[in-house]
């Protein structure tokens, strides 16, 4: 079976660091891409980086503190990307 390619996206360097542990100590999937900040539009370095890496999976860090904006992106991603799988992780 084929790896499954994932994108993270966290702020946190910490949390980025566990998640990309935690998804390449998998036998199912690599980390392929991990963004410091969360894509704001279309257009964005951030969103055209995670179109570009093709990735399988997109994983999106859900700060407590900025839910808001993590929540935009999310939305933002899902109207880009609508046949990416998506899994939120909450700090």
């Amino acid at each position: 079976m084929a790896e499954l390619s994932v994108v993270i996206v966290a702020t946190d360097n910490e949390q980025r660091t566990v998640l990309q542990v935690l998804v390449d100590g998998t036998s199912v999937a690599r980390t392929v891409h991990t963004c410091a900040s969360f894509p704001v539009a279309a257009s964005d370095p951030v969103a055209r980086r995670v179109q570009a890496a093709n990735p399988d999976v997109l994983l999106i860090d859900i700060p407590a503190d900025s839910s808001t904006v993590a929540m935009r992106a999310i939305e933002l991603c899902i109207r880009n990307y609508p046949s990416l799988p998506y899994s939120p992780s909450e700090t």
